[in-house]
């Protein structure tokens, strides 16, 4: 390769300046000879070809055009993001752009949406969360615009197709992972903010919504286990946990619902148990968080691959689920699903006992407050 200093350069606006300078004075000059000395001369000759040189030969300084995206159609815009690909900004604005003529008040929003996922939007985006998985500006309109196509019930089929062909989960996955890192040592003085992983989670619970192959790929990428560890993280923080948790949940109960590999990671691998119980028992009055929490916990205290069923449902009376079913019950007394799930997981406490008259809630730091003298470990899976 050649270096930097051997390419050619552009001209610069002194050479063009004498180019425009000189080509009317050599004319002029040569005008001169033809009118005073009859055009006697090589001197007239000489001019004349002195001012076609300048005028052709010397370097122009052509005008940069701005480079201006197209962003008044989809094909336009995904055409955009693949020529913008290194460029994190113009991804974000191509992103906001298809989040734009997709809104709700977009005429003919799904046949717009059906553009997009056919004109290969969703491969375009990926492919700017594989190289700027860092930039939370662009990382979070490209999540919501993932998740609004596959939530509707005219592309989530198409959704899954691409993300499934062509091993697309990987991609989503990374921002959040490196999110995580980056937030494991937040502090009250610095609270982490859980956007990037909240949508991100939002993305992944909507492929996985009965999908099996989803499934597996969340379990080949640990995506449980993720979701869990963020919820603790963000435990400790209210304001942070409130905005993760509703997402954070749902896409936990999509992921692992009556998948054994998913809730035996979540419940054995990690401390999953604990933390599910102690969102339902921060959250009592969010409706997403009791509705697919509590779906959740049952599903995962009725069966769970190579664990032993009793001492699982005994961590969860340990860490307060008894109390937190009571709350259900007079929160969302209408609410079939929710009830139900709630009686069920009674019953299964009644008959491991415990210790759930002594767990008297949650302190500020999440752990689990109980009464002098009430074990609260030892639990063996």
């Amino acid at each position: 390769r050649r270096s930097l200093s051997a390419r050619a350069r552009p001209p610069s606006r002194l050479m063009d300046l004498l180019r425009k300078i000189l080509v009317p004075v050599l004319m002029a000059l040569a005008a001169m000879q033809v009118y005073y000395w009859h055009g006697g001369g090589v001197l007239c000759m000489a001019l004349v070809l002195a001012a076609g040189y300048v005028h052709f030969k010397m370097p122009r300084q052509h005008k940069q055009t701005p480079h201006v995206l197209n962003l008044s159609s989809i094909p336009g815009i995904v055409a955009a993001m693949r020529k913008s690909l290194p460029d994190d900004v113009e991804q974000m604005e191509c992103v906001i752009s298809l989040l734009d003529v997709t809104s709700s008040r977009a005429k003919d929003r799904a046949e717009k949406m059906e553009d997009a996922v056919r004109e290969g939007a969703v491969h375009a985006i990926c492919e700017g969360l594989v190289q700027h998985p860092d930039k939370s500006a662009f990382v979070v309109p490209a999540y919501q615009f993932l998740a609004r196509l596959a939530q509707s019930k005219q592309t989530k089929d198409a959704m899954f197709k691409a993300f499934n062909e062509d091993s697309l989960l990987g991609s989503v996955v990374t921002p959040m992972r490196l999110w995580l890192m980056d937030n494991v040592k937040s502090t009250k003085d610095s609270p982490p903010q859980p956007s990037v992983l909240a949508r991100g989670l939002a993305v992944v619970g909507a492929l996985c919504d009965d999908r099996v192959e989803m499934q597996d790929g969340a379990a080949e990428l640990h995506v449980p286990e993720l979701a869990v560890q963020g919820l603790e993280l963000c435990g400790k923080f209210h304001e942070a946990h409130a905005e993760l948790a509703p997402l954070a949940i749902k896409a936990l109960f999509n992921v692992c619902y009556r998948h054994g590999e998913n809730k035996h990671m979540i419940c054995v691998q990690v401390d999953g148990i604990r933390t599910i119980v102690r969102a339902l028992d921060q959250l009592p009055k969010s409706m997403d968080v009791q509705l697919h929490g509590l779906g959740l916990l049952l599903d995962c205290l009725l069966e769970v691959p190579r664990a032993q069923m009793t001492n699982l449902r005994r961590l969860a009376v340990d860490a307060g689920a008894a109390p937190v079913m009571d709350a259900a019950l007079k929160n969302f007394a209408n609410m079939e699903t929710i009830c139900d799930s709630a009686r069920q997981m009674k019953q299964l406490f009644d008959e491991v006992g415990g210790s759930m008259e002594q767990y008297v809630g949650h302190s500020a730091d999440g752990e689990p407050r109980r009464r002098k003298g009430v074990a609260t470990g030892g639990v063996s899976i």
